[in-house]
């Protein structure tokens, strides 16, 4: 077992697949065939971006995660799930990037900056469509902020419980 710092460096140069357009390789169905390492990556963008377009029903984008929810609840009919965010940054552990890594990294997936960029466009353009229901997001968001404080303090009593 490695018993290092975490190196930011080291890491991005061990050559793990997972850092290389990951997201593109994903939606080009790249994890039996191999396909991927014989496209051009105008290519990899077109059938990522096919996939994604034509053969998914829905996705959504994590910066715009309400309005995922709220765009798969309508589409699945599913009540509007309330929540509590608990996957966040931990601030007095945050990784430090120098530029020339930001650098490394967005050369490292410049296919999916690619694909993403594109993803972006076109769920936006969804969410400015008279189909998308502001009002309802406005209204989730009033009523998920007390629920969501409801939601921690179930938790937490529920924990000390148990233990």
């Amino acid at each position: 077992m490695d018993n290092l710092p975490f190196n930011l460096d080291r890491f991005l140069e061990s050559g793990n697949a997972e850092l290389f357009n990951f997201q593109t390789r994903m939606l080009v169905n790249d994890s039996r065939s191999g396909s991927f390492k014989n496209m051009s990556a105008s290519d990899a963008k077109d059938a990522a971006l096919d996939n994604l377009f034509n053969k998914i029903s829905l996705y959504g984008l994590q910066e715009y995660f309400d309005e995922s929810l709220m765009i798969f609840c309508s589409s699945f009919d599913w009540r509007m799930p309330f929540y509590t965010s608990i996957n966040r940054k931990n601030t007095r552990n945050l990784i430090q990037f120098d530029k020339y890594q930001i650098e490394r990294i967005a050369d490292m997936n410049a296919i999916d900056l690619e694909v993403y960029k594109s993803a972006k466009e076109k769920f936006l353009h969804v969410l400015g469509t008279a189909a998308f229901d502001k009002p309802k997001l406005k209204r989730f968001r009033l009523i998920n902020r007390p629920a969501s404080f409801m939601l921690k303090t179930y938790d937490w009593v529920n924990n000390r419980i148990r233990h």
